[in-house]
């Protein structure tokens, strides 16, 4: 496993673990999904900076493409939530 698959299946765990804390204190499926994607977004950033020891020369890039797959992460997962409320 290289490093790359590395940092994209820690990317996916952090943003499944973001995301099912948010859903599970907020009640409202978007703003649980907006508020993870960005938290997990930041996160991943933080952990980047301290493996690398510098930040990101493109890290306003990597933020937002992190946020928009950490947001469709955090909206599949939000779905059984939404379906438990709902019923």
């Amino acid at each position: 496993m290289d490093q790359s698959t590395l940092a994209i299946i820690i990317h996916c765990v952090l943003s499944i673990v973001s995301a099912l804390g948010f859903h599970t204190k907020i009640k409202k499926y978007l703003l649980a999904s907006v508020l993870s994607a960005i938290v997990s977004a930041v996160i991943f950033q933080i952990i980047g900076y301290f493996v690398l020891g510098y930040l990101d020369p493109f890290v306003i890039i990597a933020l937002i493409t992190g946020a928009m797959v950490s947001f469709v992460i955090a909206l599949l997962t939000g779905l059984p939530f939404l379906n438990l409320r709902k019923n």
